[in-house]
């Protein structure tokens, strides 16, 4: 014990004051001495001591000190112990209800005492000690932010902290000793009973969630619960410690909420891989209950191929610590096979580990099934489903960048055009398709392309052998050969080939490969359609000498180098009837060449409105000069092509050229073949008409070569016809010939159209052409085509 207690004697005698304080030192106690006198005041002052022995013979005057000590110590009381005799003992009653603690009976004596001292000091320590126990305890308890409480084996509560009274809205009073469903007024209590029967009984904790109504409302709460076991290792009743989780359950059910309304699933792993939460798109997804997924790792919920795919993910996310985004299939072996993009990140704690990972799974199958479409179409043409140019252009960088040898083959339907003008342009959409058919069933181990209108690409890979080239080819015409017929009208479909191989790696690009196609593809055009050609250097060769002729032509207008001859036409009887203006090209590079290639060229090059409109501008200039100087009106004819008179002003173009020149348009004479007859064959017509009635005669140039039906023939608002000079130098040769332009000349006689003459080169040819009833005579056997200054000389 502690020996530093002090010890308070009080006595009106000194005797007695000695003998105490000697008991009471003996026994090793400091001890302070206090002598009444009658009068005096008892007065405890500082320092304080722990017990006070009062020894007053005078009853009154012992009650009054006691009641004076009691008052003034009421923050902490000091015990007293008071000294009486055997003949005051009807008084102890009296001063233990003033405020002393116990009393000491006289005589004293040092054991009596010492124990009675020592007895009162140990109870104070005791009573000390438990004191500030229970404060530490109240405190523990009601600095608690939790619920907690005592109960006793019954269950009834023996104490309860702040926040429990806080949340039941009942002081401790009225809950001690009352159960659960008195303290939660019957909402709460079989249930919780329950519980504190299983910790008595088992002698260990449980854990579990109550949702408790109370002065704050519906609460959450976690509650744990215990048992309380006294020194013996008897159970008295159990302790319980409640969690307010209502807010943690809110933010968990708005988590759910929010997983729930994603539009793609969701889970929650633990850093093992083990689900700890997941939505119903996610269930939907892999074909899983909630309740069979939660607390399972992935092989559990998916086939094992799978699952260990997933489960590599989540190591690779993990080991380092990032986001990742992957692909994969989803019932493969189903025909309800799915693609998932999944988004996986790493959930880390606030030590900065990895305690899980967060996954997004959405369901891209429609998507990408959508992308496969587009890129079906970015590749495929929409009418035919064959492969359009975007897709050729990839399918030959493959092949050269896998380094192999291929042939291409170009291929353009001869005259299609036809189809679209005679038949309609839906018309011709199905013939196109006809043709890709039967182009694909021909090259079925070719690739096949369709790049524009009436444009195909085959491409042979790994293909070299021209022999097997050259015999592909032919049975790509023979195939394509077709006819295609609508009502009366009937139309012939060939088609042309230009070839080109190599090992396309070698060339610098795609589009040098298919312009070398192009070339081939010109040639056979060129040679008469319905043919192949193979791509050779000359080809290319060739190609840049027309594109310097091109470029030349361009520049011929401006340098001065148009220059018009004239051959003259003639009667029967040898009477100048007028001149054909023919074109020349005065440049000596080109003198080689012959004179319809270069016009050809211009028709090809689109150069025919500029170099036609300065033919027209010469050629009126010559008619108004010689109609000036001669006694007889003379006519000059220009060649017009099918090109210049489908141009929509092109009536007008000769209106005004007739103005600006100030020649009549009886000394004018347009010549046209039947290819005016190919395309808008009405408005051509009603333009030729137009020019008819203004005096212009119009000339049907190389009658019977043409494939023009005497019905257009009749359409056509014609001056005269003139036979070509083919049929004229067969005349002389046999009576084939004789015959055939016989036909001609009664023909044209029998619409009313007096006819020329062409290429007439002798006397004998002359004259058989008297016979037939020819009314003018053109050729070298009267004149060569002349300049202008020559052709004057001849009027």
């Amino acid at each position: 014990m502690d020996k530093d207690l002090t010890v308070m004697v009080i006595s009106d005698k000194k005797e007695v004051i000695n003998q105490l304080s000697e008991f009471i030192q003996r026994e090793g106690f400091s001890c302070r001495e206090y002598f009444y006198e009658a009068g005096c005041k008892a007065e405890v002052k500082s320092p304080r001591p722990n017990l006070i022995v009062l020894d007053i013979c005078d009853r009154d005057k012992a009650l009054e000190i006691i009641k004076k000590i009691a008052e003034t110590q009421r923050t902490r009381k000091i015990p007293v112990l008071m000294g009486v005799d055997r003949s005051d003992s009807e008084n102890l009653r009296k001063y233990i209800e003033a405020g002393a603690k116990d009393f000491i009976m006289k005589p004293y004596y040092s054991e009596q005492v010492g124990i009675r001292v020592r007895n009162h000091l140990e109870l104070m320590l005791a009573l000390k000690e438990s004191k500030g126990k229970k404060l530490q305890f109240d405190a523990l308890l009601n600095n608690t932010p939790y619920m907690a409480w005592f109960k006793d084996k019954a269950s009834n509560y023996i104490m309860v902290n702040e926040e429990f009274k806080e949340h039941c809205g009942k002081d401790f009073e009225t809950v001690k000793g009352r159960d659960d469903a008195f303290v939660w007024d019957g909402q709460i209590g079989g249930k919780c009973r329950e519980y504190d029967l299983v910790v008595m009984e088992k002698r260990e904790q449980v854990v579990f969630d109550e949702v408790i109504p109370g002065k704050r409302g519906y609460r959450q709460f976690n509650i744990y619960k215990a048992p309380v076991v006294d020194e013996n290792g008897d159970v008295t009743g159990t302790i319980g410690i409640a969690r307010d989780i209502t807010e943690l359950k809110n933010k968990d059910a708005k988590l759910n909420i929010i997983m729930e309304n994603m539009p793609f699933g969701v889970c929650l792993k633990d850093k093992d891989g083990i689900l700890l939460n997941v939505n119903s798109k996610f269930c939907e997804l892999f074909n899983v209950e909630r309740e069979d997924a939660i607390g399972k790792g992935s092989s559990s919920i998916l086939c094992q191929e799978q699952g260990r795919v997933m489960s590599n993910e989540d190591e690779q996310i993990i080991g380092e610590k990032r986001h990742f985004i992957f692909e994969r299939k989803i019932n493969e072996s189903t025909s309800d096979e799915k693609i998932i993009e999944v988004h996986k990140s790493p959930v880390f704690d606030i030590s900065g580990e990895i305690n899980g990972i967060v996954g997004l799974f959405r369901d891209v199958t429609d998507l990408k099934k959508a992308e496969e479409e587009i890129r079906r179409l970015a590749y495929t043409d929409a009418l035919t489903e064959l492969a359009n140019r975007r897709g050729l252009y990839k399918y030959i960088e493959e092949i050269r960048q896998e380094g192999l040898d291929a042939t291409v083959m170009v291929i353009d339907l001869d005259n299609f055009k036809l189809i679209n003008d005679t038949c309609g342009h839906y018309y011709g959409d199905e013939a196109i398709v006809f043709i890709a058919k039967k182009l694909k069933q021909v090259c079925k181990q070719a690739f096949v392309a369709r790049t524009g209108g009436d444009e195909f690409v085959v491409v042979w890979k790994e293909l070299k052998d021209k022999e097997i080239i050259f015999q592909k080819a032919e049975k790509i015409l023979s195939v394509l050969a077709t006819e295609f017929s609508k009502g009366e009208k009937l139309n012939v479909i060939s088609a042309s080939i230009g070839i080109v191989s190599g090992n396309f790696a070698e060339d610098d690009d795609i589009e040098s490969l298919l312009v070398k196609g192009d070339v081939a593809l010109y040639k056979a055009k060129e040679k008469g359609k319905n043919q192949y050609v193979y791509y050779t250097k000359e080809l290319d060769e060739e190609r840049a000498f027309n594109l310097k002729i091109e470029s030349d032509l361009e520049r011929a207008v401006g340098r001065g180098e148009i220059e018009l001859y004239y051959q003259p036409q003639y009667t029967t009887d040898k009477k100048l009837k007028g001149f054909e203006a023919l074109f020349r090209w005065r440049n000596n590079n080109y003198s080689h060449i012959p004179v319809s290639s270069i016009i050809k060229r211009i028709e090809e090059s689109n150069l025919i409105d500029s170099i036609g409109d300065c033919i027209i501008e010469k050629a009126f200039t010559f008619a108004k000069r010689i109609n000036t100087i001669s006694s007889q009106s003379l006519r000059v004819s220009v060649n017009i092509s099918a090109i210049q008179i489908m141009n929509l002003n092109f009536v007008e173009k000769i209106k005004n050229y007739l103005e600006k020149v100030g020649v009549s348009p009886e000394h004018i004479g347009i010549e046209i073949t039947e290819t005016v007859l190919l395309e808008n064959i009405d408005k051509n017509i009603e333009k030729l008409k137009e020019l008819r009635d203004l005096g212009i005669t119009i000339s049907l140039d190389d009658f019977g070569t043409g494939y023009s039906s005497l019905n257009y023939l009749i359409k056509l608002p014609l001056s005269d016809v003139k036979i070509d000079r083919s049929f004229v130098m067969g005349i002389s040769k046999g009576h084939e010939y004789k015959m055939l332009v016989k036909l001609i000349v009664d023909t044209a006689k029998s619409l009313n159209l007096p006819v020329v003459a062409e290429g007439v080169e002798t006397e004998k040819e002359l004259e058989i052409l008297k016979t037939m009833d020819i009314d003018y005579i053109q050729g070298y056997y009267f004149s060569r085509p002349v300049p202008q200054d020559q052709a004057e000389k001849l009027i």
